[in-house]
């Protein structure tokens, strides 16, 4: 699917990542491929969708829980992400990943 996507072949990437959701209900990594898909294309509330399924099969999973805190942000949801961030912080308070998101946050909610 990434590779799909890197070529400009969104729809196949989309299709491809459905696929493998399909053949394996549990699989995070394609779910995590839709919802970013759907960020990028302006529908975060799709996106926070798939994130809440990704949250249920892999509660803790990196790359899930800072996807949905970048569509929280989107969603404009500042509650739930600040909330989420300093969750996030407390786990990994030297994280350069997370001051870049912090930094982001901040400049969007003015």
């Amino acid at each position: 699917g990434r590779a799909l996507a890197r070529q400009g072949r969104t729809k196949e990437a989309i299709d491809e990542w459905r696929e493998a959701v399909k053949l394996n209900p549990k699989a995070v990594e394609p779910r995590i491929e839709l919802a970013r898909q759907a960020l990028d294309s302006g529908r975060a509330a799709e996106a926070l969708q798939i994130l809440e399924t990704v949250s249920r099969i892999a509660p803790g999973d990196p790359e899930g829980l800072l996807l949905r805190l970048r569509t929280l942000g989107a969603a404009g949801r500042w509650d739930e992400a600040k909330a989420l961030l300093r969750d996030l912080r407390a786990r990994n308070p030297k994280s350069a990943t997370l001051d870049l998101e912090q930094a982001q946050m901040d400049l969007r909610e003015k």
